[in-house]
C-alpha cells in the first residue's frame, strides 16, 4: 500500500475515486503473458449495504481445526516443522475477561499443537503464510500459499464452498533455506480440515519433557575468546546440567542451568542464569535471565522440528553468536540425563514434570468433552520469551532468518517475480 505496484489498476489519474466515470480500461496482469492486459467489460461500481452484508453472510464459518500433511520436507528446512495439527489461535481479552479468537489481519489465524510458536495466518499480500510468533502480523514466513482468492488456507474438499478452501492444488510454496528460493510443495503435502480426534491424538502424542537435559560442547571457535562474545558479561559457556522448571516459556517446556560446566552448584536464579528454551520462530535458542522475554539469545538451534532441544533435526547443528555472526559448533550434544545429575535441584525438577503432567492431562480431558474449546494460551504465565539476537543489540538469525514475500508486484507496466527479501 502507498506504492506503485499492484495486480489490477486503472492508469485515470482524472478519477477522484475507482467507480467514477472513465474512458480507460482497468488492467490486469495475464499469468500466460506475465504481462499488463487490458479488460474493458471490468467495472467499479458502488455497493450497497444490503450487498455488503449478503456477502459477509454468505462465508462459511472458520475451521476450528486444521493439519498440514499428506508428505514430509527434509528436517533441516525450518518449513519443515509446521507438518502437524493446528487449533484456532486465541488470546486474552482485556476487555472481555475471557479467551476470544485472534485475528490477524482482519482474519482468524491456527496456532500448532506440536510446536506453539508456529502460526498459520493472512499475510499482508492477502494470500496466507506459515510463520514464528516472532513474524506474526508481517510478510516473513516459511510456507506459503500464493492463493489469495482462498477465505481460508486450507484446501477445499469435494464441497469446495463448504470450507472456504483453496481449489489450487499447487498453491503452496516452502522456502528452500540455502537456495533462498520458493519451491513448490510437494503435491501430497495438504493443509485442510481436521477431525476434532485429530487434536486428541496429536496431543497424546506430545512428550514429557525431560527433567534434566546435558549440554557439552558448547565453546567458541577455535580462534576466538569470550572478547568476541556480544558484550563483556555476555555468557558463552552454555555447558552444564539444565533442570526443567515449572510453567512454560514461549508456551513450551523450558530449562534452567543448575550445575556449571566445572561441577559448581547453580541453583539460585539469578540475572546471569541461562536458559534453554523455546524461541519465537519455533527453534530452541540458549538465553540469559535478562534476556528472557526478548529476542535475543546467543545460542541457538534454528530448526523447527524436534519436541525438545535434545532432538535435533538431520543436518543441524547448534549455533553460538560472535562476531556479529552465528558459527555452527558440531561437537555441541544437547542429551538427556538421569535426574541425579541435578543434585539438589533434582526434587524441584520432578515437581515441575508432575505439574506439566497434570496440566496436559487436564487439557486432554477438557478438549475431549468439549473440542472448539481452547485454553488460555501457556505464554501468559510468569516466564514468557522471546529470541533470536545475542548481547545488547538486536540480530536476526543469518542462515535461517524468516522470510519476506509478497506476490508479483508490479510497478506500472514493470513487475518482478516473488522473491524471499532476508
Amino acid at each position: 500500500m502507498g506504492q506503485p505496484a499492484s495486480r489490477l489498476k486503472l492508469m485515470d489519474s482524472k478519477c477522484l475515486h475507482p467507480t467514477a466515470p472513465t474512458d480507460e480500461a482497468w488492467q490486469y496482469i495475464d499469468p500466460s503473458t506475465d504481462d499488463w492486459e487490458k479488460a474493458w467489460a471490468l467495472k467499479c461500481r458502488a455497493a450497497t449495504l444490503d450487498e455488503v452484508a449478503a456477502e459477509r453472510a454468505s462465508w462459511p464459518s472458520a475451521p476450528a481445526n486444521l493439519v498440514l500433511d499428506g508428505a514430509t520436507l527434509p528436517p533441516s528446512l525450518m518449513a519443515a516443522g509446521f507438518v502437524g495439527t493446528y487449533v484456532r489461535g486465541t488470546e486474552w481479552s482485556q476487555e472481555q475477561r475471557k479467551e476470544v479468537h485472534r485475528q490477524i489481519h482482519s482474519s482468524p489465524c491456527w496456532r500448532q499443537i506440536e510446536n506453539p510458536c508456529l502460526w498459520l495466518c493472512r499475510a499482508p499480500d492477502g494470500g496466507w503464510v506459515a510463520q514464528g510468533e516472532n513474524a506474526v502480523s508481517t510478510a516473513a514466513g516459511f510456507l506459503r500459499w500464493r492463493d489469495a482468492h482462498a477465505l481460508y488456507p486450507c484446501v477445499a474438499d469435494d464441497a469446495a464452498a463448504e470450507n472456504g478452501g483453496s481449489t489450487q492444488p499447487n498453491a503452496l510454496l516452502y522456502h528452500e533455506d540455502r537456495a533462498r528460493a520458493w519451491v513448490a510443495a510437494p503435491p501430497e503435502l495438504r493443509l485442510r480440515v481436521a477431525a476434532p480426534e485429530a487434536l486428541d491424538a496429536a496431543r497424546a502424542r506430545l512428550p514429557m519433557p525431560p527433567l534434566a537435559i546435558r549440554l557439552s560442547g558448547a565453546s567458541l571457535p577455535a580462534g576466538m575468546s569470550s572478547a568476541d562474545a556480544p558484550s563483556s558479561d555476555a555468557p558463552t559457556d552454555f555447558n552444564g546440567v539444565y533442570a526443567l522448571e515449572s510453567g512454560h516459556v514461549n508456551h513450551s517446556a523450558a530449562w534452567r542451568r543448575v550445575v556449571g560446566p566445572t561441577g559448581e552448584e547453580e541453583r539460585e536464579r539469578g540475572e546471569k542464569s541461562l536458559w534453554i528454551v523455546r524461541g519465537r520462530n519455533g527453534g530452541w535458542v540458549g538465553q540469559r535471565d535478562t534476556q528472557l522475554s526478548q529476542d535475543k539469545g546467543t545460542l541457538q538451534l534454528a530448526a523447527t522440528v524436534g519436541a525438545t532441544p535434545c532432538e535435533p533435526a538431520a543436518g543441524v547443528v547448534w549455533q553460538l553468536f560472535a562476531r556479529a555472526k552465528w558459527h555452527a559448533v558440531p561437537s555441541m550434544v544437547c542429551e538427556a540425563v538421569d535426574v541425579s545429575e541435578l543434585g539438589a535441584a533434582a526434587d524441584d525438577a520432578v515437581a515441575a514434570q508432575q505439574a506439566q503432567a497434570q496440566a496436559q492431562q487436564a487439557e486432554q480431558k477438557a478438549h475431549s468433552h468439549e473440542h472448539h474449546h481452547e485454553a488460555r494460551p501457556a505464554g501468559d504465565g510468569p516466564h514468557e520469551h522471546a529470541h533470536g539476537g545475542g548481547g545488547c543489540c538486536e540480530h536476526g538469525h543469518a542462515e535461517h532468518a524468516q522470510h519476506e514475500h509478497a506476490h508479483q508486484e508490479h510497478a506500472h507496466h514493470e513487475h518482478a517475480d516473488a522473491q524471499p527479501i532476508d
